[in-house]
């Protein structure tokens, strides 16, 4: 059986982890058809869940428009989420916006 069969699985059962494995393959289109809006909707209920790594993926799909409209306040908005749970990418990123913002 393949990983996104497996992680299907657990994300239908509610499982964060295996909501963001999933949403991880169709952002990727790994073994999946590549899914923007699918990716966004697993990373959204995983992120609600607390699972670090997709509050900082929102982050990115949000600040790029992929999957959901372009949102800056609210990329910035899981991007703080994320980085209050110690995650090294996300706190780059706000590093990043606040250097920007400086100038």
């Amino acid at each position: 059986m393949k990983a996104a069969n497996w992680a299907q699985k657990g994300a239908d059962n509610g499982d964060p982890r295996a909501q963001l494995i999933l949403a991880y393959l169709y952002e990727n289109g790994l073994g999946v058809k590549e899914d923007a809006q699918k990716a966004f909707a697993l990373y959204t209920k995983s992120a609600n869940k607390g699972e670090t790594f997709s509050m900082y993926s929102l982050g990115v799909m949000y600040e790029e428009g992929r999957g959901v409209e372009k949102n800056r306040e609210k990329a910035i908005e899981w991007y703080q989420k994320a980085a209050s749970r110690d995650s090294t990418p996300a706190q780059k990123k706000m590093a990043e916006i606040q250097s920007k913002s400086d100038k």
